[in-house]
């Protein structure tokens, strides 16, 4: 018998032990759910080692014959599958296992909100993670899935609860941010007026740019990576944050070999995206040039209300007031931005 994180508490593992570790292989079998145990007892004992989840209630995921509900510390939720597919789950150490991002994805989608949602999403196709504790700040990380590989496990998942939420947060997802910022700034910029968003095109988040011999003499680069870019109007926008860009000379040469291939690249920084009238500036330079559904105003109270909760989604302003990770990580094995 193993007990089987879900929800929460798999989602705090997830964050808790970087993949750089090489620790929370994938189950390559399917598991079946007859095999998940249930009792308290058997939770508490699988736990009581375990330093990568902290945080209680611990959220497990039981088969279609066992009871779900709350019993002192531990919160069980009951699935519909006989089995998990192969792929689908981690293991955290013996006797304790952990929903995998995708079905981790399906479960929040169902307890959240849609902008929720969508936010952890983009975190979990995205090189970032936010840290298991409740602290502002992120980590660098390969992405855990993609969103076609989140849409394809959604598919195999007959008569589970919340696949229709998910597939509705999962159409806002974008791969490829690597920071809560960027994710702010592309949830606002592409979110339909309905959310309080923009409804523009969605961009490619970090798309690279192979850069020609006088731009690249210029750069003194090969090529370069652009935050949100639409290659076809060659307009991008660059978050500019202190922890990426601290050669003020650098940048300005790059963007510069940039611009003599065509691409205009507007900056957008901290005040910008955490204010919506000075997010409003910015989007005026892509109106008319990037494709944008509808053709009426973009309302600012409205979009400054989605900022408010994309940034709480983000953990924007809740400082560093707990430990980071729940395993040993190594000096120098993962960058850390706090």
């Amino acid at each position: 018998m193993s007990v089987l994180l879900s929800h929460n508490s798999a989602l705090e593992v997830l964050r808790a032990v970087p993949p750089q570790t090489g620790m929370l292989k994938a189950l390559e079998e399917p598991f079946d759910m007859k095999a998940a145990a249930s009792g308290v007892r058997c939770v508490r004992d699988a736990l009581s080692s375990c330093g990568a989840l902290r945080q209680r209630p611990a959220h497990v995921l039981v088969g279609p014959s066992c009871t779900r509900g709350a019993r002192g510390e531990v919160r069980a939720h009951q699935t519909r599958c006989a089995s998990i597919p192969a792929g689908f789950l981690r293991r955290v150490q013996d006797g304790l296992l952990c929903c995998g991002p995708e079905l981790v994805f399906l479960q929040m989608a169902n307890e959240t909100s849609l902008v929720g949602a969508a936010v952890l999403g983009f975190e979990l196709c995205g090189g970032y993670a936010h840290f298991s504790q409740l602290a502002s700040g992120f980590y660098d990380r390969p992405p855990l899935t993609s969103r076609e590989k989140t849409g394809n496990a959604l598919g195999k998942l007959a008569g589970v609860r919340g696949k229709r939420r998910a597939a509705e947060a999962l159409d806002l997802v974008l791969d490829g941010s690597r920071s809560p910022m960027e994710t702010v700034l592309t949830c606002a910029l592409t979110f339909p007026d309905g959310l309080g968003g923009c409804g523009f095109e969605a961009p490619i988040m970090n798309h690279e740019v192979v850069l020609d011999g006088r731009a690249s003499a210029l750069a003194g680069l090969s090529r370069c990576c652009l935050d949100l870019a639409w290659p076809k109007q060659m307009r991008a926008f660059e978050y500019d944050g202190a922890a990426w860009h601290t050669d003020a000379r650098a940048d300005r040469r790059r963007r510069e070999a940039l611009a003599s291939m065509g691409w205009t690249v507007n900056v957008i920084d901290l005040a910008d995206v955490s204010g919506g009238s000075s997010l409003m500036g910015a989007i005026s330079l892509i109106e008319g040039v990037v494709p944008r559904a509808g053709d009426g105003p973009i309302d600012a109270a409205t979009l400054q209300a989605l900022l408010g909760r994309l940034l709480k989604a983000t953990r924007f302003g809740l400082g560093l007031n707990a430990a980071l990770f729940g395993v040993p990580v190594g000096r120098g094995v993962v960058d850390v931005h706090v």
